[in-house]
């Protein structure tokens, strides 16, 4: 049987590409491409979580009966970007779990600066409050280049195309770029049907979205909400505000030294471990750092932008339940006629 691990990376649209495996199955098994369904998800974070804990569960017994349920003719696409970070021991394990299959393994790499700025977005988006906000912001914009974790994430990040390599045949591995200028008509969908050589098999939502990431003062305002007993206010806000408002990020977060230095630290580790490597075409900047009372004034000006938001909705929403004022009674009606 032959098997396709889409490993991600993750932030490189693998939800959007999840999504359209998911909205399309039927079209794909028509077209000889399985993509199986083990959970209520859309992904196969399951099985990664059980290679994790070395034994095969729910998860894996489900696949390895959709496997024996499945004529040989087929291809299977399984999706996960929890894979893409399995150290050695468990890259050992998934070869063994499928070493009766003939696997290819696909995935794409952002850019350096992105995976950097990414990384601090990350981070800042855990605050449960504004003063955890304010504590991390501090610690992820000061701490210099050459210290810093989040720099050095970013750096080394494309090390598990090589832990990948060392496992798997080198020839079964393909690395693409996160990048829609170098992609098949500019889109990521086409793109990954083009290199594991397959056609579209279905025009549906194949405009691959992707999460937008929201202004630092959204973040801000994001830490302030309490979303321990509704979840759902985060995302809704920032939805709003970014597709709705377009306060999305523009300026980068980390200073060009630390982006310099995380790009150079990529190049140096794809060399050493003969990763393939990939030229991007990056936007220019004028960084400026942001001090947190520019970002609380600027959080301010936001909510008053999505309180202004809310009740424009709500007007319309009312003027459209509302009955017309123009269209005549039932009396006015009686009176014409006679």
């Amino acid at each position: 049987m032959k098997i396709v691990l889409h490993i991600g990376s993750d932030k490189t649209g693998t939800t959007a590409l999840q999504s359209y495996f998911a909205k399309n199955r039927k079209a794909l098994l028509d077209n000889g491409l399985l993509y199986p369904k083990l959970d209520k998800t859309n992904h196969h974070e399951c099985l990664a979580r059980e290679l994790l804990t070395s034994k095969q569960g729910t998860a894996w017994q489900n696949f390895h009966t959709i496997l024996s349920n499945t004529q040989k003719n087929k291809k299977i696409i399984i999706s996960s970007e929890m894979l893409c970070s399995l150290s050695d021991k468990y890259l050992k394990l998934l070869k063994i779990w499928l070493k009766e299959h003939q696997i290819t393994i696909i995935a794409y790499i952002r850019d350096t600066e992105e995976y950097l700025e990414s990384g601090v977005m990350q981070k800042l988006k855990t605050s449960k409050n504004s003063v955890e906000f304010k504590r991390l912001y501090r610690i992820t914009t000061s701490i210099p280049f050459f210290i810093n974790p989040i720099v050095y994430q970013a750096g080394l990040k494309n090390l598990f195309a090589f832990r990948w390599k060392r496992v798997f045949d080198e020839a079964s591995i393909i690395l693409r770029p996160y990048s829609k200028y170098d992609w098949i008509k500019e889109n990521l969908i086409e793109d990954f049907f083009y290199h594991l050589n397959e056609k579209i098999v279905c025009k549906k939502n194949i405009e691959a979205t992707k999460n937008i990431t929201p202004t630092i003062e959204i973040v801000y305002l994001c830490s302030k909400l309490n979303s321990e007993k509704a979840p759902w206010i985060k995302h809704e806000f920032a939805e709003v505000m970014t597709q709705k408002l377009h306060y999305i990020k523009g300026e980068p977060i980390s200073s060009p030294i630390k982006r310099k230095f995380a790009k150079t630290l990529n190049k140096i580790i794809c060399y050493l471990f003969d990763i393939q490597t990939f030229e991007y075409q990056s936007s220019k900047f004028n960084y400026r750092k942001f001090s947190l009372q520019e970002i609380d004034i600027k959080a301010d000006l936001a909510l008053l932008d999505y309180i202004s938001y809310n009740r424009k909705q709500h007007e319309i929403i009312k003027q459209r339940t509302q009955p017309s004022t123009n269209q005549p009674t039932l009396n006015t009606q009686k009176h014409e006629t006679d």
